[in-house]
């Protein structure tokens, strides 16, 4: 029997079974067409494969790929002046309130060109490629204009072509209010509504919908009402949420059918009653708060009330510029006190909810053959040896696409 890839004996192979981690010790798999096709203990391997490639995976574990469900990637400049006023005791909302912040990236991303964005794209996806991400998704949100915000979704589509990860492309047009609308935020509202939403939703240019909601930047209305024209028009829903103030973006959520429920530092009990009741994932954000040195999530709490939880880099300029998806799980480790277990599923199974991708996110027979080999002894190691990169192969679709 004819199969594409062969992975043999690798000291551990991770899956879920009904939501709970297992593990298969000196494991193989085996891939055809892009899928799954069996995995089980080495020695249990069937004599008549007949494999094109063999992958040796003694020195590793295989994991799903990795997924990053919550990224800011095409953006151009960066903002390490403003990280040193921060560690001098100014706050987000501050530099913010001084023209900095996202308006600070707006003005350097509006001045790039389509060729300057896809180039720095190429780059940063090939980095996330490198620490074991075969699915990632990207936010528009730093153009805030018509011409800006499409010519940002036109570069994530082109990066497809360009890269042999999956990615899933976010209009988040409800950033912030951009300096030209500061008189009349009702009319970019409307630009939103009536202009960005129907051409994006036409030209198929995103498939989920996000804004920033909270205090000074959109309310609960505001937000609502770019939701209903977001799911008028055929795009599902995710949302920051809950981030610096509690401003009920947990409820809303659930009351309109979101996808995820992103960031959620300050959510409330009754956010989390809400969440707990309905489909929406939490997309918890860590590595905002330990670079902001603001409070947590408060992950524990949610995975008690049964919440599925997601972990994502949110790499962006202002609040968490790494791309390493292995360190946001030691935080949430050390700072969130979740297991080793709840993290390696918070980046495969439930970010795959997160992004509703059914076929990635687990090791299972039919699904789509991504993997991410780790130079590890086990999954607990990942976690615990911090800020490393443990990468040793990533497998997108049955082929090799990076070795370290």
């Amino acid at each position: 029997m004819k199969i594409d890839l062969l992975i043999t004996n690798a000291k551990q192979i991770v899956f879920f079974e009904n939501d709970q981690l297992r593990t298969i010790e000196n494991g193989s798999l085996a891939c055809s067409s892009g899928v799954i096709t069996w995995f089980g203990p080495a020695e249990a391997k069937p004599e008549e494969f007949e494999p094109v490639e063999t992958l040796k995976a003694s020195d590793c574990i295989v994991l799903p790929g990795l997924i990053d469900s919550h990224t800011h990637t095409v953006f151009a400049g960066s903002r390490e002046d403003e990280f040193e006023l921060k560690l001098k005791g100014a706050t987000y909302q501050e530099i913010a309130t001084r023209g900095g912040g996202i308006k600070n990236t707006m003005r350097a991303t509006r001045k790039a060109t389509r060729d300057e964005l896809t180039a720095i794209g190429l780059e940063r996806l090939r980095n996330a490629i490198a620490f074991g991400i075969t699915t990632i998704e990207i936010k528009s949100g730093y153009g805030l204009s018509f011409d800006d915000e499409i010519k940002i979704l036109e570069v994530i589509r082109s990066l497809r072509s360009l890269v042999p990860i999956d990615i899933a492309s976010t209009f988040l047009g409800a950033h912030t209010l951009p300096p030209e609308f500061f008189e009349n935020r009702q009319d970019y509202i409307g630009l939103i509504c009536e202009k960005m939403i129907p051409y994006i939703a036409e030209n198929k240019l995103a498939e989920f919908c996000d804004a920033f909601c909270e205090a000074n930047v959109f309310s609960i209305d505001e937000t609502r009402r770019v939701f209903e024209t977001a799911k008028h028009h055929g795009l599902k829903l995710k949302l920051h949420a809950d981030q610096l103030t509690n401003s009920g973006g947990a409820e809303l959520c659930a009351e309109m059918g979101a996808v995820s429920a992103d960031h959620l530092e300050t959510i409330s009990e009754r956010g989390i009653d809400a969440l707990a009741k309905s489909n929406v994932v939490a997309g918890l954000l860590p590595g905002c708060s330990f670079f902001l040195r603001m409070q947590y999530p408060p992950a524990l709490k949610m995975i008690e009330a049964g919440i599925p939880i997601a972990l994502a880099t949110d790499f962006n300029p202002g609040s968490c510029m790494t791309q390493n998806l292995q360190m946001i799980m030691s935080i949430a480790c050390t700072q969130m006190r979740m297991s080793p277990a709840e993290v390696v599923r918070a980046v495969t199974l439930h970010a795959a909810r997160a992004l509703e991708r059914n076929d990635i996110g687990n090791i299972k027979t039919g699904m789509k053959a991504d993997f991410a080999l780790f130079r590890a002894p086990n999954y607990q190691f990942i976690p615990y040896n911090f800020a490393q990169n443990h990468i040793r192969h990533v497998v997108k679709n049955g082929k090799i696409i990076f070795n370290a």
